[in-house]
């Protein structure tokens, strides 16, 4: 099992590198979007190289914006770029950490194989906290046409506009079998299914333009893709677990000892909610001093 691992990075430097030599195997590349806001130094050193890549086409990355959506096809088109054939590809933030053995996470892909792990509803869903706002609201990107100050002015203005104004759009255009789509930015997918997103985004020009202007897009455009394609009867849940059930911030919680006690005593670690039931492969958010968590993940979860 061959696996492909797509991070999108731009905070904690020094758990991002535990994480990266953690997943850097004989059977796995790396291949890491660093926001280009952030300092490639501050990241680099003491990272394997071998089957290590920090893709050179950066983009200023902010939450909700197309952005996410534009890192991420990015680290798609450089691995697939490679020439080198992987079984399943990981869409992970550098901010996560598995709870369990790479041996582990490719004995559930061999198990599994053929499954899309992405979680998907139809939105609006109330449960998920999907509103249909997400397609509706006109969003514009200001960080990614921040290149220069007559670019960032001119989306600022249009940005106030828009939001003066309170104009709504029109999505039916994009709908193939007549719904939206929403869930979790992060996903597992298969090869033949990460090739047709690079194919359907190259043929699609109409539904990539709707989703440069949609607001957090990157928790839609993958599912769309998905759900309307050969790959919608094999979808699951995804394998990473996120905290949103604490009421102070930040949103999601960052990961404690109470959560991996939790882990530990539940054993095989599976989840069900909105999204289906699924097992648990990795968590976030870890903070950047996460040694302790770390270990204690090796000596009594792993």
């Amino acid at each position: 099992m061959k696996i492909c691992y797509l991070i999108l990075a731009h905070n904690n430097p020094l758990h991002f590198k535990s994480l990266v030599n953690t997943l850097s195997t004989s059977h796995s590349d790396v291949y890491i979007h660093l926001d280009a806001k952030s300092r490639l130094i501050d990241f680099q050193a003491e990272v394997p190289r071998a089957n290590v890549v920090f893709i050179n086409d950066r983009v200023r990355v902010s939450w909700g914006g197309w952005s996410l959506v534009k890192a991420t096809l990015n680290l798609i088109d450089n691995a697939l770029g490679s020439g080198k054939n992987y079984d399943y590809y990981f869409l992970l933030s550098g901010s996560d950490y598995p709870i369990k053995s790479q041996t582990y996470i490719e004995n559930v892909l061999e198990k599994n194989n053929g499954k899309e792990f992405i979680s998907v509803v139809k939105i609006p869903n109330k449960l998920a906290q999907k509103p249909i706002g997400r397609f509706t609201k006109y969003h514009i990107d200001i960080e990614y046409y921040s290149n220069n100050i007559v670019t960032r002015k001119i989306a600022e203005f249009f940005s106030w506009l828009i939001k003066k104004m309170k104009i709504k759009r029109r999505y039916d255009h994009i709908l193939q079998d007549g719904n939206p789509y929403g869930g979790s930015q992060w996903w597992a997918l298969t090869d033949a299914a990460v090739r047709h997103i690079k194919k359907f985004t190259a043929a699609n020009r109409k539904f990539v333009r709707f989703f440069r202007y949609a607001y957090i897009p990157d928790e839609s455009f993958f599912q769309m893709i998905i759900k309307n394609s050969v790959y919608k009867d094999n979808i699951a849940r995804n394998f990473t677990f996120a905290d949103w059930s604490r009421d102070e911030p930040p949103y999601p919680s960052i990961i404690d000892f109470e959560h991996l006690h939790k882990f530990k005593k539940d054993g095989n670690e599976f989840v069900g909610d909105v999204y289906g039931n699924g097992e648990i492969l990795f968590a976030r958010k870890f903070p950047d001093n996460s040694e302790e968590l770390r270990d204690f993940i090796h000596k009594e979860i792993w």
